[in-house]
This record gives structure tokens, C-alpha cells and sequence, in this order.
């Protein structure tokens, strides 16, 4: 595709052919008829290759003898291709590829020290092609894909794991990312817009988006499971993963994703993270659940009151106000998470019907987003024959603050803004989604979203539609995504 780098346009076509030769594969899952009875004895028949884990399946013994070694490497590609067809600050069709590998060492077993029993050690990457459909076309608060990034090669987590007490405390340092472990719902896992994995609600409110995908910060995280349900998880991390650097730049450059383009910057300045998360799960049940109680707090930052100067008076009163938003030092929030299995049969059957709400709230006079609400349901195995593909539907709503929306009004009042200037108040987002499970490794995304007030309600900064309302917008797209 024209918008892939150097050295990607092979995978785009890969992934093509290997649609085409899926065509062939028995479509029950992805998995073949069985074969016939074999009376000698004999080893157990190997995986066909829509059967195996991955592509490249065993590749000749290596990944076994690495794995007896103590390590494990994972390599995943993702290519979407999206487009605004309405709405928005510009409409095309953009595609996008991510090259994600990862690393596992496990070191007791790799270096054969009984010292690092216990202790491992994980990095991944990605290395980034083609635009960002949301920084290029939508104009809205949330990303429309979970892989949107500037393109790049990053550095993403790389940190150490200690298991202590019989693997009943686990201990994590290095540079993470808290989406990597917070406010996580594995139903809601199944949707494409990035909003269902780290809420449009935090990466607005936390400074330059918070320590979540692709920037992930220095931390540390301990974790203690004193049953197979219940847990308690504490993390510690920079609050600022991109720093103040570049701060001449004007958008879209200005992104924090262009000041820490490659996952280097390793900030420790501008204020600390701090996270709490209980939890009372589990994933073996006749129908799993996941139900979780959360807390975030920022020390030592920089955050500002969406309306009054230090002085009481609204900003937009340009004759009276002296033009400094009231500061704050600390911010916070409160969240939960709901996933639950609604129905599962079970035996042979493999349908199953799941659903969850995260819901999450912070003082409207510092943030621009002050309450928010996701909440979806997935429906797998209920396509004929297709017993892996997974249908869903999900919606989420953001809350601009009252200060913020009085902002606005106030602009209005004292003759800033026209009378029938917009008033910013919510962004909803609704999306629905097949995802066809054509072998373990290979899937196929088809995905619709649709957005009312994009931006929160607000005029265009940029693009043919500067100066005027972005329009409710429709999102339609492709993913198709490999493991290696």
C-alpha cells in the first residue's frame, strides 16, 4: 500500500495470500476434519498449519529448545485499514501497520542460577507504518484503533518479575505501561477502538495521556494474590511518559508521542502515578467473571482549572481575568470494572455470550472529562459452523466537565465567542464488530464505529473543515492480524 514504509510491503501481501488460502481450510474454527482411525501405534499426527499457534509454528525445533532454555519470543503483525466515509475534520481511507515482537527470559532456567528462581525478565517493541486515522481525520477525543501510533520504532515495556511467597506476590520494575494490567476487561479486549483498552476518560485527564500504549514510563507494580480470586495490585509510576520537550511544536506534531518518539525518554519529571486496583476473579469458572475496584492519584504535577484564573475570575472575561488558570498540584479518579460470562452451555458447545462496564469519575474543576461509561456485549460461536468467531457490539460515553462546558458558555457571555457558539459537553462512541478466527494465528476484523460530538462538540482546528463544527462521523474498517 502506498502509505507502507521500506521493507512492509510484503506483509500487507502476505496476509492477503493467506486469506485466500484459509478459503481452503475447513471453516469450523479453523480446524480440519479428523482423520481416520489408525490401529498401529504411532506418534501423535502433527499440526496442519491452520491448526498451529502460530505461522511459523515450531520453525524446526527452535522455539522448543529456546523455551527448554528458558525463552520465549513472540512476533505479531497488525495492518488496519480505516476510513470516515461522514463526519470529521477530513474523510479518507488510511491504513496503518504494526510489527509488535516481544521477549521473554526466563532466568532462573535460562542462566541455571536457584538464586533467579523466580525472576524474569520482559521487552517488547513496535516498529510502526502509514497514519493514524485519528490524529489525521476524525478530530475526536478517543483513538478509533488500539494500535494508532506516529510511525516509528518505539521501545514499548521493558521490565524485571519477581514471584515471592509461592508465587502468591509478584514484583515488577522497569518501564511499563498500566494498561498493561489495570482497568483491564477481557471481553472488552475484543473491540478495536483504543477507548475500550485505556479510557478515553484517563488518557485525556492524566498529563501527556499517562504511561499507557505505546508509552509506557519507569514504575514499579506489586501485586498479592492471597487466593486463586482475590488481588490486590499497587504500581508506582512517572505520571508524564513523554516530559515538556518540543513544546514549540504545533499540532499534530505536538503529540507526546513525537516527544518521546522512541521510547527513550524515560521521564521522571513532572509529578508521580499512582495506582490501586483490587480484584475478585476467575477465568476457570463455569462462567468467568472479572469484578474490580480502582483508584488513581497524581502528586507533584501541573493541572489547571478549566475556567477560573487564580484569581476567581473566568477566563473567558477578558477584561477582568489575568489569563492564569488556577493551579492544582494533584489530581485523582475512582473506577470499577464488571466482566462477566452470561451464558456458556458448555461441553462441545462453544458458544458463549459475555458482556462488562468500566465506569470512572474525577473533579470536574481540574479535568476536561469528569465522568465516563463503556460497556459492551460479545457473542461467539454463534456464526454456523465458525465455532472461534466473535461478534460484539459496544458503546462508550464521555463527560465533558461542567467547568469546561461553563468555559464555553462563559465565552459566549462575555462576547468572545457568537451566540451559537458550540458548548463542548459529551463524546459517545458505538461500535460493532465481527472477528473472523480463520486459524489460531490469523484473524480478520471487520469493524463500524460511529461518533456523535466528536471532539466533545467543537469546531475544526485544522483540516478543509477548519472553523467549523466537526460533524457526527461513521468509521469503517478492516484488520487482519498475524502471529508469527
Amino acid at each position: 500500500m502506498r502509505c507502507m514504509r521500506s521493507g512492509g510491503r510484503w506483509l500487507p501481501t502476505l496476509a492477503a495470500c493467506l486469506l485466500a488460502g484459509a478459503a481452503f481450510a475447513d471453516d469450523s474454527g479453523g480446524t480440519p476434519p479428523a482423520a481416520a482411525p489408525n490401529t498401529a501405534p504411532s506418534k501423535a499426527a502433527p499440526k496442519t498449519i491452520w491448526e498451529q499457534d502460530t505461522l511459523l509454528g515450531d520453525m524446526g525445533g527452535f522455539r522448543s529448545k529456546a523455551a527448554d532454555a528458558g525463552v520465549q519470543l513472540g512476533l505479531t503483525y497488525t495492518l488496519d485499514l480505516f476510513g470516515n466515509p461522514t463526519g470529521g475534520i477530513r474523510r479518507s481511507f488510511i491504513s496503518e501497520g504494526v510489527l509488535a515482537p516481544t521477549l521473554d527470559i526466563d532466568l532462573g532456567k535460562f542462566t541455571k542460577v536457584d538464586a533467579l528462581s523466580g525472576t524474569s525478565f520482559h521487552a517488547s517493541m513496535f516498529q510502526v507504518a502509514g497514519r493514524s486515522i485519528s490524529l489525521h481525520n476524525t478530530g475526536a477525543l478517543y483513538l478509533a484503533t488500539n494500535i494508532e501510533q506516529v510511525a516509528t520504532t518505539r521501545i514499548f515495556e521493558a521490565y524485571f518479575e519477581q514471584k515471592l511467597f509461592g508465587d502468591q506476590v509478584t514484583v515488577r520494575a522497569g518501564q511499563m505501561a498500566i494498561d498493561s494490567e489495570f482497568l483491564v476487561s477481557p471481553t472488552a479486549a475484543t473491540f478495536i477502538s483504543n477507548t475500550f483498552a485505556f479510557p478515553t476518560w484517563m488518557a485525556a485527564d492524566l498529563p501527556n495521556g499517562g504511561a499507557a500504549t505505546p508509552l509506557a514510563a519507569p514504575g514499579a507494580r506489586v501485586k498479592y494474590a492471597p487466593t486463586d480470586r482475590l488481588s490486590l495490585m499497587l504500581g508506582v509510576y512517572s505520571a508524564d511518559p513523554a516530559g515538556r520537550g518540543n513544546l514549540l511544536l504545533t499540532p499534530p506534531s505536538n503529540n507526546p508521542e513525537y516527544k518521546n518518539r522512541y521510547g527513550t525518554t524515560f521521564n521522571l519529571n513532572y509529578g508521580t502515578l499512582y495506582m490501586a486496583e483490587a480484584g475478585y476473579a476467575d477465568a476457570k469458572a463455569a462462567l468467568p467473571f472479572a469484578y474490580k475496584l480502582g483508584a488513581w492519584f497524581v502528586g507533584g504535577g501541573r493541572f489547571f482549572n478549566q475556567r477560573f484564573d487564580t484569581n476567581g475570575v473566568s477566563l473567558a472575561n477578558v477584561s477582568l481575568t489575568n489569563g492564569v488558570a488556577k493551579r492544582y498540584s494533584n489530581d485523582w479518579g475512582v473506577y470499577g470494572v464488571a466482566d462477566q460470562t452470561l451464558w456458556a452451555p458448555g461441553g462441545e458447545d462453544p458458544r458463549k455470550i459475555a458482556a462488562f462496564v468500566r465506569a470512572g469519575f474525577s473533579p470536574d474543576d481540574r479535568n476536561l472529562i469528569d465522568g465516563y461509561v463503556d460497556g459492551g456485549v460479545t457473542f461467539t460461536g454463534f456464526v454456523p459452523s465458525r465455532s472461534s468467531d466473535v461478534i460484539g457490539v459496544a458503546a462508550t460515553y464521555s463527560k465533558i466537565s461542567s467547568n469546561a462546558s461553563s468555559l464555553d458558555r462563559d465565552t459566549v457571555l462575555f462576547g468572545t465567542n457568537p451566540p451559537g457558539f458550540p458548548i463542548r459537553d459529551y463524546e459517545f462512541v458505538g461500535e460493532a464488530t465481527y472477528q473472523l478466527v480463520l486459524a489460531p494465528w490469523l484473524t480478520v476484523q471487520f469493524d463500524a464505529q460511529h461518533i456523535v460530538h466528536p471532539g466533545g462538540h467543537v469546531l475544526a482546528a485544522q483540516g478543509s473543515r477548519a472553523g467549523l463544527l466537526i460533524k457526527d462521523e461513521t468509521i469503517l474498517g478492516v484488520r487482519t492480524q498475524v502471529k508469527f
